[in-house]
């Protein structure tokens, strides 16, 4: 499940009715909300095994640092970057994906990366493999649900 909070007060909510056991993203990007309430350690410490925080192509590396000291070890990077009329995706968040990995997987080893945005091929899936990316993300090629097939199996 993934999951979002608009006030400041949702993650402890959010972190009292979610099940301790149920494998989680929390969703800091979403390029629809004007701000994100700070991200708390709430989860973190619940030692889930998935907790992902899914961050924006614009994350800082000081954003990054804190994210981490919090002591969340999965990222998933990036969502879509935000526009006039909603969110851009694909392969134009490639080298923001690109950067952040570099920056995680130079900084700190064990971190889990999630990479996603423009994989429409296994050359793109590879591309962040090689990187240093753990897993992929597939969002904008399920739109054309056929090519799907062609990038798992490969």
């Amino acid at each position: 499940m993934s999951f979002a909070c608009l006030e400041e007060d949702d993650w402890k909510i959010l972190h009292a009715i979610i099940p301790k056991h149920m494998n989680i993203e929390l969703n800091i990007s979403c390029p629809n909300v004007n701000e994100h309430p700070n991200l708390k350690n709430y989860f973190a410490l619940d030692k889930r095994k998935w907790c992902i925080v899914k961050v924006p192509p614009t994350i800082t590396q000081k954003q990054l640092d804190k994210i981490i000291s919090l002591g969340y070890n999965s990222i998933h990077a990036s969502n879509t970057i935000p526009t006039a009329k909603g969110g851009l995706s694909g392969k134009m968040i490639m080298p923001y994906t690109l950067k952040i990995i570099d920056y995680i997987k130079s900084n700190y080893r064990d971190i889990k990366v999630i990479a996603g945005g423009g994989v429409y091929s296994k050359q793109d899936a590879n591309k962040y493999l090689d990187a240093g990316a753990d897993h992929i993300s597939l969002g904008s090629v399920c739109f054309t649900p056929w090519k799907i097939k062609g990038i798992i199996n490969d």
